[in-house]
């Protein structure tokens, strides 16, 4: 029996199938239908994250500008660990298989 299911990440789909089976043209526009739902899906997960992440980088750097020297230290490096944590959500969402790959050999 030919499994007529396409796989998209971890969710399985059903193909587009048609009278003869699957086609080629209906094969494609299903292609491109899922890649645009996963485009759309990570331009959210940027937005939600990677932007929220800025923005509060953003509200510390306004507060280190009004800040006394004593304080300047502490915030400096809450920014940086943001940063770095806007790098990583980068990576993770624009390259998965990176990071993945960077995670098992961390933890080896």
């Amino acid at each position: 029996m030919v499994d007529n299911r396409l796989q998209n990440g971890d969710v399985s789909v059903p193909a587009p199938v048609f009278s003869g089976g699957v086609t080629d043209e209906g094969a494609l526009e299903y292609l491109l239908s899922v890649r645009a739902a996963e485009r759309r899906r990570d331009a959210k997960e940027l937005h939600d994250t990677a932007f929220q992440l800025l923005a509060l980088v953003q509200l510390n750097l306004g507060r280190i500008r009004r800040q006394g020297p004593e304080e300047l230290g502490a915030s400096l490096v809450e920014c940086e660990e943001l940063i770095a944590q806007i790098g990583r959500h980068l990576r993770d969402v624009c390259d998965p298989d990176v990071s993945s790959a960077e995670d098992e050999s961390r933890s080896a």
